[in-house]
């Protein structure tokens, strides 16, 4: 009887242990799922002042392309206007050789310049730079904050968004940077242009632009046949092509720098 009853007992422990042990487990886990909020929060990105480019682009890559077409312009100028309609025939004809960048450059007299440039930026945190950049381009009569609003909201822009972006400091400051870029580079008049480097001025038509271009990729192709790097095709082709800008343009253009606070005067030309 004595040595049934310590069986008894000893189950009888086993068992309460077994539930304890039950318990615990439990509590152990239970402690970790309130962590699990906490660590999907701490993963989600925080709200950044801009995760793109610094000069919206369009074509391949900067390491793909063979040439690289800089547009240097300003939304209130008629002619920069006439620019944008053959920046876009040079995207549409060469969309898979030509890469094609925007520099802001808002003249002093055109009071809707700068803010037009700062809508843009703003569409172009959503992908959106090419779109409202005609949009602008086609209403230069209508440069006004609704009408961004309204551009942004015909483009299917998230509009909170848009708003926070036309308010942010950090995109305005992009827009004053391209002017001290762009008068870096020696542009003073809009629309002014880089084909891989070589200059061209006003807005003149596709052809003049094709002929370059063309130009252009003959030259990048010899290049590459020598062993230059797709990667540093762009950077080889400024120092080739315009030697005294070289620098500073793969610093700005290339590298995506940040300018000085106020750029030194371009170098003076060369005599005859």
């Amino acid at each position: 009887m004595k040595k049934e009853n310590a069986i008894i007992a000893l189950v009888a422990v086993a068992v309460v242990a077994f539930v304890v042990g039950r318990f615990a487990m439990r509590d152990k886990t239970e402690t970790k799922t309130p962590a699990k909020p906490a660590a999907v929060a701490k993963a989600a990105p925080s709200p950044a002042k801009s995760n793109v480019s610094r000069h919206p682009g369009a074509g391949p890559t900067r390491a793909t392309a063979k040439v690289h077409v800089i547009e240097i312009s300003d939304f209130e100028c008629p002619f920069c206007s006439r620019g944008g309609k053959t920046i876009k025939q040079i995207k549409d004809t060469y969309k898979d050789t030509v890469r094609v960048e925007f520099v802001n450059l808002p003249l002093s007299f055109h009071r809707n310049a700068r803010p037009a440039g700062i809508a843009a930026l703003a569409a172009h945190q959503q992908g959106k730079f090419w779109e409202m950049h005609d949009k602008l381009f086609a209403n230069q009569r209508g440069l006004n904050p609704d009408n961004y609003k309204k551009f942004a909201r015909e483009l299917g822009l998230d509009m909170a968004k848009f708003d926070k972006d036309l308010a942010d400091t950090a995109i305005a400051k992009m827009v004053d940077q391209d002017t001290v870029i762009a008068n870096g580079l020696g542009v003073r008049g809009t629309p002014g242009f880089f084909v891989n480097g070589v200059n061209i001025s006003g807005a003149q038509p596709f052809e003049n632009f094709k002929k370059i271009i063309e130009e252009q990729i003959t030259k990048a192709n010899d290049e590459l046949g020598k062993g230059t790097k797709p990667a540093d095709l762009h950077a080889k082709m400024w120092r080739v092509n315009n030697p005294a800008l070289a620098d500073k343009a793969i610093k700005w253009l290339i590298r995506d720098e940040n300018p000085p606070a106020a750029a030194p005067p371009p170098p003076a030309p060369k005599k005859a």
